[in-house]
């Protein structure tokens, strides 16, 4: 579907936008996602994640430094052809009233300088059967509709997978057909993959590689196994992960 992309973050700072007490969201943050990898943005609720991934596909703009695609500074790139190359999957998703055909097609319009797949064999990348496609996508379950929205970016094969909490709010069957879904395509497609998350147990099961985010800044960025290595060394305390892991389980 695409060629192996890197990502690379360089200084980044962002500030939030109220102008009586602005508050400070991320803090000189440099990292780097290895192409043809997952990588999982891994942190407590608040750390700064989700507005580090909204970076990534300029739906906001860092205050200071810069995001590269593959050497190439994001901002030099048109907004339609970046957020075409980089694909992203919300917490929450959001159909067009319709049919998940309906839905597919509007991706397939928006694809214009790019080679667009096509819908036949696209559902069954995220577990969906042909029949689906004259469904109305509003009356589908929290789930199917999160497998559509990720069917919907695909459409474009873009280089990079942005995947926002894609398993939040989703019963644990659903949560675990997702997280298959993930791996599948990072393994078939060659995509690179960045994902938000939480919790520990789902970045170890799904990521080769992992950037620490806390309260705004870097702790540490590292291959799994060598994350997991440091962080039973008891370098940083990752409590409140596995607390948040607990609660979302119960």
């Amino acid at each position: 579907m695409s060629h192996h992309t890197t990502i690379r973050i360089e200084k980044v700072t962002l500030h939030s936008r109220e102008k009586s007490s602005p508050k400070t969201i991320l803090d000189d943050i440099s990292f780097t996602s290895p192409a043809g990898k997952i990588t999982a943005l891994l942190g407590p609720s608040g750390a700064g994640k989700s507005s580090l991934l909204r970076l990534m596909c300029r739906l906001d703009d860092p205050d200071e430094g810069r995001i590269f695609l593959d050497e190439k500074d994001i901002s030099d790139i048109p907004v339609l052809e970046l957020r075409l190359r980089v694909g992203m999957v919300f917490q929450i998703p959001v159909m067009f009233p319709g049919t998940v055909r309906h839905n597919l097609e509007i991706a397939q319009k928006l694809c214009r300088t790019r080679e667009c797949m096509s819908t036949e064999g696209l559902l069954d990348l995220v577990d969906l059967s042909d029949d689906y496609l004259e469904r109305q996508a509003e009356n589908l379950s929290v789930g199917e509709k999160q497998r559509v929205q990720l069917a919907r970016v695909l459409v474009s094969r873009p280089e990079v997978l942005l995947l926002d909490e894609p398993t939040s709010g989703l019963d644990v069957m659903s949560a675990e057909r997702i997280v298959n879904l993930i791996k599948r395509i990072n393994k078939e497609t060659g995509t690179s993959v960045v994902l938000v998350t939480h919790l520990l147990e789902q970045a170890s099961a799904l990521a080769d590689y992992v950037a620490l985010v806390s309260e705004g800044r870097l702790v540490r960025e590292a291959e799994m196994k060598g994350f997991l290595k440091w962080a039973k060394m008891g370098k940083f305390k990752l409590a409140a992960l596995m607390s948040e892991a607990r609660n979302e389980r119960n």
